[in-house]
């Protein structure tokens, strides 16, 4: 007679075989591992040209930006037409191709251009503030004001837009007060407009034609900016690649705000005179140096830099008168003896000459090889 069947055994073997049956149905097939696989390197080839773009738009901005620091604006503008070109929203792009259409005194073309980035980032503050440059270019003193307090309200920390703010309501405030409108200011050959000159009478009730809303917090009591070294030494760059550029009145603008920005420091003075000495200005070197003397009557650094000028242009008597006034502020510059000294072989004074060059080789071993 059969046995009875075991159906405990039967019921082990049933369970074990149901629980392999889930266990596969969990296994992915190989189509579902090409289906998770496909997107993620979509995604990571999406990413490498991201990244591939950025880069490449950070080098052509870059090369852009060093042919603008050079002065050759004409380079700088075709390396940002092509960055614009693939990337409309380049907002550094953008500012720069307005700052060379401002040095190259085309305030209209440097708004189409910041109006685009404006659309873009409507709240900021440097754009707000170079758009307030191309109107004070085109003299609309009005606008430039409105533009330039939007960037200071937005950054009232930037010395730089509090400059620019009261720079152009002491402006508008000179053409209401000489019973000019805007309109009738003249502009002149660079594009900048002719400041009218202020009478004592105008001076004197400045004051009283600035009402105290307009300046912001950050100015003091006498409408002037706080000491800012940061603030004056950008605006030295920038008066710089004004000069690059050839742009020499725009330059003499900046150098003003600098001033403003640091008004007691005696070194942005010697800076900006030295600045319009690099590249061979030596009329702005000069007027620099003589305005700063104003200020500074004891300044060896600024009679200095005065000596150099006079002697790159010729003459010689105020060359002399400078440098030795500079020496006798300060003796220890080796520069200053050797400028004397072949300023004084040049007039004929032989033997002077040679002392001072001597001097000049015992404290700057640069001049040791130079007879």
């Amino acid at each position: 007679m059969p046995s009875a069947p075991n159906h405990p055994a039967r019921l082990a073997c049933l369970t074990a075989f149901v629980a392999c049956l889930v266990g596969c149905a969990s296994v992915p097939k190989p189509s579902d591992w090409i289906a998770d696989v496909r997107p993620q390197r979509v995604k990571r080839a999406s990413d490498a040209s991201k990244s591939f773009d950025q880069q490449r738009e950070q080098t052509e901005y870059q090369a852009a930006a060093t042919q603008f620091q050079q002065g050759d604006i004409k380079t700088c503008r075709t390396i940002l037409e092509g960055l614009l070109k693939r990337n409309p929203k380049h907002r550094d792009a953008r500012l720069l191709m307005a700052e060379s259409s401002l040095l190259e005194h085309q305030p209209e073309q440097a708004r189409e251009q910041l109006q685009l980035a404006l659309k873009e980032c409507p709240n900021d503050p440097e754009l707000l503030h170079t758009m307030g440059l191309a109107a004070e270019m085109e003299n609309k003193s009005d606008e430039a004001v409105g533009w330039f307090e939007r960037a200071v309200k937005l950054a009232p920390e930037n010395g730089l837009y509090v400059i620019s703010f009261e720079s152009a309501v002491e402006e508008r405030t000179e053409q209401r007060a000489a019973g000019a409108g805007p309109a009738e200011a003249t502009v002149g050959e660079d594009g900048t407009s002719s400041r009218r000159k202020a009478s004592a009478t105008v001076e004197a009730t400045r004051a009283s034609h600035v009402s105290r809303d307009e300046v912001p917090n950050s100015l003091d009591g006498r409408g002037r900016a706080p000491a800012g070294l940061p603030a004056a030494k950008d605006l030295i760059d920038r008066g710089g690649a004004a000069l690059a550029a050839g742009a020499v009145e725009i330059a003499r603008g900046y150098f003003d705000r600098a001033w403003k920005a640091a008004p007691s420091d005696e070194r942005i003075h010697i800076s900006a005179a030295v600045t319009a000495l690099r590249y061979d200005e030596l009329d702005l070197a000069s007027d620099l140096a003589e305005k700063g003397l104003e200020q500074f009557p004891d300044s060896a650094g600024l009679y200095r830099v005065l000596g150099t000028a006079r002697y790159r242009q010729g003459d010689l008597s105020a060359a002399k008168s400078s440098l030795e006034r500079a020496l006798a502020l300060d003796d220890s510059s080796g520069l200053v003896y050797f400028l004397l000294g072949s300023t004084l072989a040049k007039l004929g004074e032989t033997k002077a000459a040679e002392w001072h060059l001597n001097q000049a080789r015992r404290l700057d071993p640069r001049f040791a090889s130079r007879r």
